[in-house]
């Protein structure tokens, strides 16, 4: 398949009124000045006819005035057209600005440069950092006789300008008051310290020079003044090429320097700048802090091999554009691009009917060349396609490689030139790297390094290869990590037998077996291999490589089996140490603890709460048992560390400590037992077991029994243990701590009254122990006392307790009075309510049926509520007690017994019949309380309000 050309063209199709000055161009805007004075605005389309706007310049200038230059900022926005006289005689040279307006509109009223009268305007040097439709910004403007000024100009007069320029001002005379016409002009920002940097480039016909500085502020006005002042002081920095004997006036009416940016907004990155002999070119670095030169990598690239006339002549081009990777040569009949990096020609399209005056553009992919009377448009077709052929060619193989688009066959082709490269440069390891991506057979590489007898090279390219298998290739991967591990390994003996006192940590082979094994895949390897490494390793009997392997896999039990084998206790301490693993620890720190305890117990204790202290009983054990006294005081000084500082509330622990101070430490037994509390729901040891193990200590445990015994409430063994040994205050503790059984706490008090009395024959102190006991009497004491104690020895104690008798008795007497009292005045208010009237209305209504009151027997309570008898008995009676029902009923039957005769005659008596006793208990059953207000409503709260019998036909009615 034919590729398709790097530039394809087409004419712009218009039709002239007048030959072609000059063309410009932004934003893909053309801007054409014609000879007739007239400046066109040209909008290319390929898809439709070209949209072309017409301004007539004649009567905004001098009819002696021509058209010399057309001006175009990048953007599109603003137009200059500079115009030079006819003749020397003539009106002074003129500059003319428009604003571009919007497409297919008019370009705005041309209007003059008042203060640039007289200067004719050879190079623009647009604002890259501007957009604005209202002002250019700062822009430099370069002149026939050298001179460089700053101006800003405005679409619009302010109402106090009398001009568009808000400032015109020189900056700099580059030919030293000598006529050197200005071909180019391009600033920029750049890095600075010192401020906001800008660099500029002005071009001549033979020089180019170069301007550094910075500004404080980029509203500063003028902008660059300050750049340039610094150069009014020291010689400018310029590159000169003599010009040759060519003609050049052609040079005089184009842009000799082109730069090239990625993006309008982005920095250039290079530039190109076009003499009479040689085009310079040149990479632009902004990112640096730079002081002298923001070019970098200046060449010159000699044209004369490009184009020559019909006798072989070379010729000069009539201009130069810059793309990416191409210089794009334009001559009066043809246009040719040559690549910068090779100075080779790519491609070339030969005019028969065309004499190209100029080019212009070069921004999106396009640019436009132009005869006197004809535009063609090129369009730059996808010019990276071959790049990576030129970089390899040239030996940049990193750039090659970014230009290959992910074609795996370009990728191939360039890593098999750079290997090969490479290992005719002896740079065997880097060579192996390259070739282990290419697709060359493994077989031929392999070959290739043994036959060099290069055994680094071929580890390279094995370790190379291996990162690129797939995962699903285990079996591959563990030929190449064992053959790889089988090379070092012969190196590793080799060098240790050359020399006895081997140190391998020391060596370069050691230090890249080590980092062999930490490449990944060797790594993974080697984890689903370990045996067959082992095997391998110790066949050469290398334990230091075994270690490594090991400590590499993180196989740490064999890394610890082999210290411990080995009797190295304080390596495998301190690989514990190292890695900080709890189970480790549990499986090898006894042994470690029976060699070394007072370096082990220290790790142990300053990990703290990495480890469970339950899980190391057994290693703890195991070294209390082994060792002396020595070791059990390491052991007992940890446990010590574990349950004060790390809170440890494991019984088992609390329980071997106790153990151990019972046997080594008796005096510190006690103190640790109070230090736990005396709380039994918080002890963390159980009160049993420390029971046993203190009885199991003899009488050196007497007073921790005794705080024992007390914790378990068994309060008499306590006091007779201490009083066993006569700890006399120890029982009165343990007596006042009974505070709810008044029986227990007076017989310990009892306890130890009878035994300062017997024993110690004691009887004022026994006395005196009445105060500490309320419950505790003279009288109860007293059968204690010998039998011939005098009575004056307890004479106040005995007028005490006879008082406190009198006292109680007068009390009790007191408050049987006020109860009588209470109850005759209860009595009385009784008596009262029962007689006191209550008025009712006629049309007073039960508050249960809501019927008129009077219609019957009727009951009215104070809280004035109102019921029927009838009424009140049917609510009150399904609420009663079985027994008050069945009371109600026989009364019922006892009062319908009764005959009217005998009621009478009861009445006639004035007596309480039998027949009134039984109504009333009637009443005070049923109207004891009110239905509403009394206790038979504060009873029914928790009740619920369907009775059982219509729960059923309820719920059959809400389903």
């Amino acid at each position: 398949m034919e590729e398709k050309p790097f530039f394809t063209y087409r004419k712009i199709q218009f039709v002239p009124k007048s030959q072609l000055v000059d063309v410009s161009v932004g934003a893909k805007h053309l801007a054409i000045g014609l000879q007739n004075k007239t400046l066109l605005k040209i909008q290319p389309n390929q898809m439709q006819e070209e949209t072309i706007t017409e301004n007539d310049l004649t009567k905004s200038v001098s009819s002696s005035s021509i058209v010399h230059r057309v001006f175009l900022d990048p953007t599109g926005q603003h137009i200059l057209v500079s115009l030079s006289p006819r003749d020397t005689a003539d009106s002074p040279a003129e500059l003319l600005y428009m604003k571009n307006g919007v497409p297919n509109e008019k370009l705005s009223k041309p209007r003059l440069v008042s203060r640039a009268k007289g200067q004719l305007i050879t190079a623009v040097g647009w604002n890259p950092n501007h957009s604005s439709d209202e002002s250019t910004g700062p822009i430099l403007l370069g002149t026939k006789n050298g001179l460089l000024f700053e101006t800003e100009l405005k679409s619009d007069e302010g109402f106090f300008q009398s001009g568009i320029e808000q400032y015109f001002k020189q900056i700099f005379d580059v030919g030293k008051g000598q006529p050197t016409r200005i071909t180019g002009i391009e600033f920029h920002q750049c890095n600075r310290s010192d401020g906001i940097g800008y660099f500029i480039f002005v071009t001549t016909m033979t020089r180019f020079y170069q301007f550094i500085g910075s500004v404080n502020s980029e509203d500063t006005r003028p902008l660059l003044v300050n750049v340039m002042n610094m150069y009014l002081n020291m010689p400018e920095k310029f590159w000169e090429f003599p010009s040759s004997d060519v003609h050049v006036e052609h040079l005089l009416k184009t842009k000799p320097l082109q730069i090239w940016k990625p993006h309008l907004k982005l920095a250039p990155s290079h530039f190109a700048w076009l003499t009479t002999s040689v085009i310079v070119c040149g990479k632009i670095d902004v990112s640096s802090d730079h002081s002298e030169s923001v070019v970098q990598n200046r060449k010159s690239i000699h044209f004369e091999s490009f184009a020559a006339d019909s006798a072989g002549k070379p010729l000069v081009p009539r201009a130069i554009g810059l793309t990416e990777f191409h210089l794009v040569l334009l001559y009066s009949d043809r246009v040719v691009a040559v690549c910068i990096l090779n100075e080779q020609p790519v491609y070339e399209t030969t005019f028969r009917e065309v004499k190209f005056l100029g080019m212009t553009g070069f921004s999106s992919g396009h640019f436009w060349a132009y005869s006197d009377r004809s535009v063609y448009e090129y369009s730059i077709s996808d010019e990276k396609r071959n790049m990576w052929r030129v970089y390899m060619d040239l030996g940049r193989f990193d750039e090659a490689k970014s230009h290959c688009r992910g074609n795996e066959s370009k990728l191939n082709t360039i890593m098999i030139r750079q290997a090969e490269h490479l290992l005719e440069n002896r740079k065997f390891e880097e060579s192996a790297k390259c070739f282990a991506e290419t697709k060359l057979s493994f077989e031929e590489i392999t070959l290739k390094f043994l036959e060099l007898k290069q055994t680094e090279a071929l580890r390279v390219y094995l370790l190379k290869r291996l990162s690129m298998l797939k995962p699903e290739m285990v079996t591959q991967a563990s030929l190449i990590v064992l053959w790889s591990l089988e090379l070092f390994l012969q190196e590793l003996g080799t060098q240790r037998d050359a020399e006895k006192l081997f140190d391998s940590s020391q060596t370069l082979s050691w230090n890249n077996f080590k980092k062999f094994i930490k490449h990944p895949q060797v790594h993974m390897t080697m984890k689903c291999n370990k045996k067959a490494v082992y095997n391998l390793i110790s066949s050469h009997g290398d334990k230091s490589a075994l270690l490594e392997c090991a400590l590499e896999v993180g196989d740490y039990y064999k890394v610890l089996d082999e210290y411990v084998q080995e009797n190295q206790y304080k390596e495998a301490l301190e690989f514990l140490e190292a890695k900080r693993s709890a189970e480790l620890y549990y499986r090898y720190i006894g042994p470690i603890l029976v060699a070394i305890p007072e370096e082990a117990f220290v790790i142990l204790i300053k990990i703290g709460h990495l480890l469970n202290p339950s899980l190391l009983l057994p290693s703890l054990t195991a070294c209390a048992a082994e060792g002396s006294s020595k070791n059990a005081g390491f052991v007992v000084r940890y446990l010590e560390h574990c349950i004060k500082k790390l809170d440890v509330r494991d019984p088992a622990i609390h329980h071997f400590l106790l153990s151990l101070l019972v046997k080594e430490s008796p005096e510190k037994v006690l103190v640790y037992l109070q230090e736990q509390g005396n709380d039994p729901s918080e002890i963390p040891y159980c009160l049993q077991t420390a029971l046993r193990i203190c009885l199991a200590g003899g009488p050196a445990q007497d007073r921790s029994l005794i705080w024992l015994y007390r914790l378990l409430e068994r309060y008499e063994e306590s006091v007779e243990k201490a009083l066993s040994i006569n700890a006399i205050d120890l029982a009165k503790e343990t007596a006042n701590q009974v505070v709810d059984d008044d029986v227990m706490r007076k017989r310990l008090w009892l306890k130890i009254a009878r035994h300062i009395i017997e024993e110690e024959n004691d009887i004022s102190r026994a006395l005196q122990m009445l105060q500490s006991c309320e419950q505790l009497k003279l009288e109860e004491v007293l059968p204690f006392f010998p039998d011939f104690t005098t009575i004056d020895l307890f004479r106040g104690a005995l007028c005490i307790s006879l008082q406190a008798y009198s006292d109680h008795l007068d009390q009790l007497k007191e408050e049987m009075d006020e109860a009588t009292k209470s109850a005759e005045a209860i009595r009385q208010e009784i008596s009262i309510v029962k007689s006191r009237p209550i008025l009712i209305k006629s049309n007073e209504k039960c508050s249960i049926c809501h019927k008129t009151l009077l219609i019957s027997s009727v009951y009215i309570f104070p809280c004035s509520h109102h019921f029927h008898a009838d009424c009140l008995e049917a609510e009150v009676l399904p609420q009663l007690s079985g027994i008050k029902k069945e009371r109600i009923h026989d009364l019922k039957r006892q009062l319908a017994s009764l005959s009217t005769k005998d009621d009478t005659s009861s009445i006639k008596s004035g007596s309480k019949s039998e027949h009134d006793t039984l109504k009333e208990e009637i009443d005070e059953i049923l109207a004891g309380d009110c239905l509403y207000c009394g206790d038979l409503m504060i009873d029914s709260v928790d009740k619920p309000f369907s009775i059982e019998d219509s729960l059923e036909v309820q719920l059959r009615q809400w389903s």
